[in-house]
């Protein structure tokens, strides 16, 4: 299935708490919501809500201080609750009263709090790219693979300047992450511009997803059917096989690439979750 054959994207805002949050969608019936990985913007699901529109009403809002979504007021600090409350604030400014959630990296974190803490407001729960921490050695063995993988300095803020010159120190941060990375320029372009975006802050998704209690220890609190899926290669394989396997019950699937499957490989990852609708509606 091409993204050729698909539903036709639109973009929007709504008015929330925080200002004015920024989406796109495609299609129309039953809602997904689909939230996006630390700091990348909606923009990564642009290949995969055609595919889920031709189905349902796939929308996927740019987190706070992501793409062209206004920020929060100030650092989250140790808790996902902000993230959460603006999430919820979109789902309410959409008229969305419960909806499939689907989280990719910070977004399954956002995604997991949500379904935890608003069990009225979610019908199932995708969790994909999941980087969530259980003890301070598990943190320790992310950042060590993070460091290894992209940057020592990555989830450190940067000083930002009037010139430019700052631009010399940015590689050595978020911007490793996009930097040699990708094949496809179309991919590359729309990660670059996303990455840029989220810069004043992009550290403070990190200090809310690594905080403790962390995602792990609100599963007993979730009753809505969850599926995990996982990138077959990649440093954050072992995170995602993790986390299922500490959900008893959940759903678990391996996708074909790297973390940024959305991208690479927008029709599998559209069909896992059209497949997990599907299986648990009938």
């Amino acid at each position: 299935m091409s993204v050729s054959q698909g539903a036709r994207v639109r973009r929007g805002y709504v008015d929330t708490a925080l200002g004015q949050t920024h989406y796109r969608e495609a299609g129309s019936g039953e809602p997904i919501v689909l939230f996006h990985r630390t700091p990348s913007s909606s923009a990564c699901f642009s290949r995969v809500l055609p595919l889920l529109g031709q189905r349902f009403w796939a929308i996927a809002p740019d987190n706070p201080g992501f793409g062209m979504s206004d920020p929060l007021t100030g650092p989250p600090g140790p808790t996902m609750e902000p993230y959460v409350a603006a999430a919820v604030d979109f789902l309410d400014a959409k008229g969305i009263e419960r909806a499939t959630l689907v989280g990719h990296s910070t977004g399954s974190a956002i995604v997991t709090h949500l379904a935890a803490s608003h069990p009225d407001r979610v019908e199932r729960l995708v969790i994909a790219g999941y980087t969530g921490c259980a003890t301070d050695q598990e943190v320790d063995e992310l950042f060590a693979v993070l460091k290894t993988g992209m940057s020592p300095t990555w989830g450190q803020p940067v000083t930002l300047d009037g010139t430019g010159a700052f631009l010399d120190e940015y590689p050595l941060t978020p911007l490793r992450n996009v930097i040699g990375r990708f094949d496809d320029p179309d991919h590359f372009v729309m990660e670059m511009i996303s990455h840029l975006q989220g810069l004043p802050n992009y550290e403070w998704p990190f200090q809310a997803v690594l905080a403790f209690p962390g995602p792990v220890a609100v599963y007993p609190d979730i009753k809505c059917p969850v599926l995990f899926i996982n990138a077959q290669s990649g440093m954050g394989y072992t995170f995602g096989k993790r986390a299922h396997e500490r959900f008893p019950g959940s759903h678990y699937t391996e996708i074909e690439g790297t973390s940024e499957y959305p991208m690479q490989n927008p029709s599998a990852f559209a069909d896992v979750i059209t497949r997990f609708v599907d299986t648990d509606a009938a």
